[in-house]
């Protein structure tokens, strides 16, 4: 608010104080400054009137490219694309490119500034056509960098366009190229894209080399691995990296650190997606439907705001606006030529006469088509809309449906746990479990055959399911691991079981090795107790 103030108040000093040339002068030079220090534009008032009086009177090209240039400056901060192209396409109009004495470079920034805006708008066809021309001008400046430059943003709007294999070439060039040319920075920028491709294959091992010449290059990392919040889309690549490799654990660790620094949509979006992976492969499936719905949150929202309106929009101003310029030049040289306009006219006349009657009936016919069209549109708009709000009720209605089963489903899991409990503690209060309490709290061995009879028949009344799975394997399975599978289940200590088994301890955890492989295909034996208490 005091920045708009200060500046209406230089504006109406200058323009008060000031009179003609030297007021508009004052006026460009002192938004010039602001531009070069990279100073927000949003709030500068005066840039139209100043742009008007140079396109009106008389001054050089050079002063009017700077003047529109400026002005279509000011209309990017404010947050017009379509006007910001307009005047920077009439500020490169007013550059001379045959000339020798051309500033190219200047033309060059130019339509970077108009390929950024399509960029922002995910317009990739044209704004790789725009950079292509920044290119062709940083070239014919002889500015290697800002050529390289060029070739970088050109690598975006391929992969934005789908064009991954062009991207991935174009980007592997320009990186030899800049290191060539001894470009180290700019060299590291094109890393992304080929850690990025290389992870999109699979190719973890070179994704790998990509990304650590990346953050020894770069030099955007401190001794701790952090970076800026600027660069913290670089944590989702590496998160990917190492959920490819299966290391699960540091990708969420760097999921977490994109979570804390992100602040756009796309970081955001990236964010949710790889931490919703995460948990899904690791089967925490509160966590992996939290982060799935913040996902599609997310990624409706940048669809919204990225809409391709706003692209439309500026795209047919911008031909529009060309074709003003273009009908402006013509009435400039008919001014010029008042002799030649006037026969031009008559002879214009005379052509129109006579085609007037074979046009009438083909505009006849084209209306008559137009109609058609527009009521074909109207209905298919009308459909769509339709669709959209029957998509919506059968959302709302699938969520309901979801909550209403998510919450039967808790309460027959809260059925079924208590009726595990009475279970197990029936189980507990039987005879022959109690004989075999005490015997492993005398660290007794049990050689009785009829009590472990006694034991299994009750395990086949207690526990039926449990029992039908262990007789699936009794074909395979020795007398020995049988018994140390319902110890197990009735959750004996290890030491407990090779004292009621009269065996040794190695015995014991090469039996629990063995059965937790041929019944549960795990190896090893730390996930024994958790797959046999499960069933």
């Amino acid at each position: 608010m005091v920045k708009t103030f200060l500046n209406a108040i230089l504006a109406f000093w200058l323009l008060v104080s000031c009179s003609g040339n030297a007021e508009m002068r004052a006026l460009l030079e002192h938004t010039d400054s602001l531009n070069r220090i990279y100073a927000p534009l949003d709030t500068v008032s005066y840039m139209e009137n100043v742009a008007d009086y140079y396109d009106h009177w008389y001054c050089s090209d050079a002063i009017r490219m700077k003047a529109f240039y400026l002005l279509a400056s000011v209309e990017r901060d404010k947050g017009d694309s379509p006007l910001a192209i307009e005047h920077f396409n009439k500020s490169i109009n007013f550059a001379d490119t045959a000339s020798t004495n051309c500033d190219y470079q200047q033309v060059s920034k130019i339509y970077g500034q108009i390929a950024l805006i399509f960029h922002e708008q995910r317009y990739p066809q044209k704004e790789l056509e725009i950079w292509e021309k920044a290119a062709t001008y940083a070239k014919m400046a002889s500015d290697t960098l800002l050529y390289m430059i060029c070739q970088e943003h050109m690598v975006g709007a391929y992969w934005t366009m789908g064009a991954k294999e062009r991207a991935f070439a174009k980007a592997r060039n320009n990186y030899e190229e800049c290191l060539r040319l001894g470009y180290l920075k700019q060299a590291a920028c094109c890393l992304p894209t080929l850690f990025a491709y290389h992870l999109q294959d699979h190719d973890y091992a070179n994704a790998r080399i990509e990304i650590t010449k990346y953050k020894q290059m770069s030099g955007l990392f401190d001794d701790n691995d952090r970076t800026s919040p600027m660069h913290a889309l670089f944590y989702f690549y590496q998160g990917q990296y190492y959920e490819g490799v299966g290391k699960l654990d540091s990708a969420l660790i760097c999921y977490r650190k994109l979570q804390i620094r992100a602040s756009k949509l796309l970081e955001k979006e990236n964010c949710y997606k790889g931490l919703m992976s995460v948990f899904q492969l690791r089967q925490q499936s509160d966590s992996a439907l939290k982060y799935s719905r913040l996902f599609a949150e997310t990624n409706d929202e940048a669809n919204r705001l990225n809409s391709a309106n706003e692209v439309s929009r500026a795209q047919a101003l911008f031909d529009y606006s060309n074709s003003q310029r273009v009908a402006k030049e013509k009435t400039k040289q008919l001014y010029a030529l008042s002799g030649s306009v006037t026969i031009v006219v008559l002879i214009l006349l005379l052509i129109i006469f006579r085609i007037h009657i074979s046009k009438k009936r083909q505009k006849e016919n084209d209306r008559r088509k137009f109609d058609n069209i527009v009521s074909k549109y109207s209905e298919a708009m009308y459909d769509m809309e339709q669709l959209k709000t029957d998509f919506k009720e059968f959302e709302q209605n699938k969520k309901m449906e979801v909550e209403h089963l998510r919450d039967e489903l808790a309460v027959l899991l809260e059925k079924r746990k208590t009726e595990a409990y009475d279970a197990y503690k029936k189980l507990n209060d039987q005879q022959i479990i109690r004989k075999f309490r005490e015997y492993a709290r005398m660290s007794k061995t049990c050689s009785e055959e009829s009590e472990w009879e006694e034991l299994v028949s009750t395990i086949r009344i207690f526990l039926p399911d449990f029992y039908a799975f262990l007789s699936s394997h009794q074909n395979n399975t020795t007398s020995q691991e049988f018994r140390v599978c319902i110890l197990t289940k009735l959750q004996f200590l290890t030491s407990e079981i090779v004292n009621l088994l009269g065996t040794s301890s190695p015995r014991v955890s090469n039996i629990r090795s063995k059965m937790n492989a041929k019944m549960f295909h795990n190896i090893g034996s730390k996930t024994f107790d958790a797959n046999i208490i499960r069933i």
